[in-house]
């Protein structure tokens, strides 16, 4: 992940469909692919879930309102960490920053 090189403060969350299965069907769904490429969009699907571990959360894209609830708790919990909140306060107290 080049972007995780040059964003390390940055919270990565993969977001993962709730099956290959489901991936697709929600491909072919669409209508706009054809089969060579809702192959080739499993095939990297895979590829991409092998690089799970890179991430730091992982949602799953069941329902889109139950996707979106989960990705707000995360930002929610990031802004709320002790590592972000203490430099803050620190420096108001007269700390160390």
């Amino acid at each position: 992940m080049k972007v995780r090189e040059s964003f390390p403060q940055g919270v990565y969350i993969f977001l993962f469909p709730p099956s290959l299965d489901e991936l697709k069907n929600r491909i072919i769904n669409r209508g706009t692919e054809s089969e060579d490429l809702i192959r080739n969009r499993l095939l990297e699907a895979k590829k991409e879930i092998d690089m799970m571990d890179a991430y730091d959360y992982v949602v799953v894209n069941d329902e889109i309102e139950n996707a979106v609830h989960r990705i707000q708790s995360i930002v929610i919990s990031e802004h709320c960490k002790r590592e972000r909140v203490s430099k803050q306060y620190k420096k108001a107290l007269g700390s160390e920053a």
